[in-house]
């Protein structure tokens, strides 16, 4: 994204449509001269409320506005900010842009007004993108890591990590630059538990990627299994009213059925398929064939069993044991059959929705892993653990170089290399590349 620091620009900051307010956001070296221009009246005292007339070029009438001003560096934005809420509407809203942009604003490119506000230092990268986790947040769990990531959480463990290196790499370079004075003998030890303690720093936050993924993505989440188990009064269940048909009759479902829901923290996104056997039409074994399709892509696989019933083999045996599969025993309103107790799953009745409360457990406990880990208020998108993960394989690089006593100026490399990329996550160094990438994805106006 190529963008000035010497424009005035100019955006809605709500949503473009009818409602009863429409928020209008300038902001630039000339914010103020522009509003002057628009309005009948002197701006008002930064930080207040104040009722203006919005005209036209020949001084008519166009709109009420409330005003509101906040001078250099003390706005969002870092800049001189005005901010005008006009009656809601296209036209309206058009028209008071269309004004701005006449006395010498230009319209706001996605995510500049941020991106304006981490180059005057008002943000740090990694809080920049924790505004977007905000605004695209569904779940409790994406709200709790973007705030988390927006009150700097993730910058002050970046800084605790990268102290840690420097550190190390301090007392490395003064044994480099100055081997005639009087410095202390090598403490390797001391290096390498520095370095360690660094490492599991970075370990721990690689491992909150599956929650970030998830809270932020939602949980692509296939419910499978053999005819009439209750494949789709789960579904209907779980999103609460009747949204596919429930039949005995074997084959009813001959498609996949999409829904997204909000389970506990996360959200869901559900997809129902036809019941997975050998027999069928041509129809149904087309829908069984869809129906593998999003098993293989899949974030979690909800396998449906019949509890009243004998245990049968499993639909993908070969999946039980591994990550991405749960198995969930439904029917727990009836009497569970003897060949099921030792069978570890979710047990509930579609019937009973307080019984679902097991799968919801179940689920919870999925997401935060095998490891047990706990809920993170911080938990990084993938662009942060690529940097993470180049950081932790140099500090690796750097320990054993110092175990094997190999060259200072080596190691020294490692370690900047390490630090050069754990800058990159709040935004130090030449991070011109990634700029682009990150503000693309916001919308007009923030």
């Amino acid at each position: 994204m190529n963008i000035s620091s010497e424009e005035t620009i100019v955006a809605l900051a709500t949503p473009s449509g009818f409602g009863a307010i429409s928020l209008i956001r300038l902001s630039g070296k000339k914010a103020f001269e522009i509003a002057n221009f628009c309005l009948n009246r002197p701006l008002p005292e930064p930080r207040m409320l104040s009722l203006r007339n919005f005209q036209n070029e020949k001084g008519d009438f166009i709109d009420q506005v409330v005003v509101s001003v906040f001078r250099s560096p003390a706005s969002y934005t870092g800049e001189d900010v005005v901010e005008f809420s006009c009656h809601g509407g296209l036209f309206i809203a058009d028209k008071i842009l269309s004004r701005c942009i006449d006395c010498g604003a230009r319209l706001a490119q996605a995510g500049e007004f941020t991106q304006r506000a981490f180059l005057n230092g008002k943000l740090d990268l990694s809080q920049a993108e924790a505004v977007m986790d905000m605004i695209s947040a569904n779940s409790e769990a994406g709200l709790r890591i973007a705030k988390g990531g927006l009150l700097g959480e993730l910058s002050e463990k970046i800084r605790l990590i990268s102290d840690l290196l420097v550190g190390v790499l301090a007392q490395l370079e003064a044994y480099l630059n100055f081997p005639d004075e009087d410095i202390p003998e090598l403490d390797t030890q001391s290096w390498l538990l520095e370095l360690a303690e660094g490492k599991k720093e970075i370990q721990q936050l690689l491992a909150t990627i599956r929650q970030g993924k998830f809270a932020r993505a939602g949980i692509q989440t296939v419910i499978c299994g053999k005819p009439n188990v209750g494949k789709s009064s789960l579904l209907n269940a779980l999103v609460g009213f009747q949204r596919v048909i429930v039949s005995p009759e074997s084959g009813t479902t001959r498609d996949t059925v999409e829904e997204r829901i909000r389970l506990g923290e996360f959200t869901l996104v559900l997809i129902d398929t036809a019941g997975i056997r050998e027999e069928g039409n041509k129809i149904e074994q087309e829908g069984i064939t869809r129906s593998l399709k999003e098993i293989e892509s899949a974030d979690l696989i909800l396998e449906v069993l019949d509890g009243s019933l004998p245990k049968e083999d499993f639909c993908f045996q070969e999946e039980k044991n591994l990550s991405r599969h749960l198995l969930v025993i439904n029917k727990s309103d009836l009497p569970e059959h003897s060949s099921w107790q030792s069978v570890k799953g979710a047990r509930i009745s579609c019937l009973e929705k307080p019984n679902l409360q097991a799968l919801e457990n179940a689920i919870h406990q999925w997401v935060l892993g095998a490891e047990g880990l706990e809920e993170s208020h911080l938990a990084i998108n993938e662009r942060q653990a690529s940097h993470l993960d180049l950081a932790r394989k140099e500090i690796s690089l750097a320990e054993k170089g110092i175990s094997a006593q190999q060259d200072l100026e080596l190691i020294c490399a490692h370690l900047r290399f390490a630090l050069n990329e754990l800058s990159k996550i709040v935004g130090g160094g030449d991070t011109e590349e990634i700029l682009g990438e990150i503000f693309r994805r916001f919308c007009i106006g923030k």
